[in-house]
């Protein structure tokens, strides 16, 4: 395995502990696609309990369709200097995804590794800890 971290606990079985497992990761600057391939273990009270749990993941497929957060050294976001707060008629906030400078996930990746000379391990295991906090691995 490259990265083995743990996640959050189960959510509909607290108990049971998880931890990630990064088994390939595939990055093609032709396609510009950045691919992670991974499996979820489960243990309860020490036990591996992976069986009882569906072993297909969703895929984590990362490009340039997607808008990624720019973050600073401590992995914070960095805001937009430019945001101004729009809201409807409600009161609700419409352009929150604009608070943050966003850039084209693959180029940010590929600028973070290339330019920035982040390692590529730092980068999969703070972007787990977020994917984590949304849900990605909650299914």
């Amino acid at each position: 395995m490259l990265i083995t971290q743990s996640i959050s606990n189960c959510k509909n079985f607290t108990d049971v502990k998880r931890t990630i497992n990064i088994v390939g990761i595939n990055l093609n600057s032709d396609t510009s696609t950045f691919d992670i391939y991974y499996r979820i273990a489960s243990t309860m009270n020490g036990q591996d309990v992976s069986n009882v749990f569906n072993t297909q993941v969703p895929d984590w497929h990362i490009d340039n369709s997607q808008l990624m957060r720019r973050r600073d050294e401590n992995f914070a976001p960095i805001l937009n200097p430019d945001f101004k707060e729009q809201k409807d008629e409600n009161g609700i906030i419409i352009n929150e995804t604009e608070r943050y400078e966003t850039m084209p996930a693959f180029d940010y990746i590929k600028m973070l590794m290339l330019d920035m000379n982040v390692p590529m391990k730092a980068i999969i295991s703070a972007y787990i800890i977020e994917e984590d906090k949304d849900g990605r691995f909650n299914f």
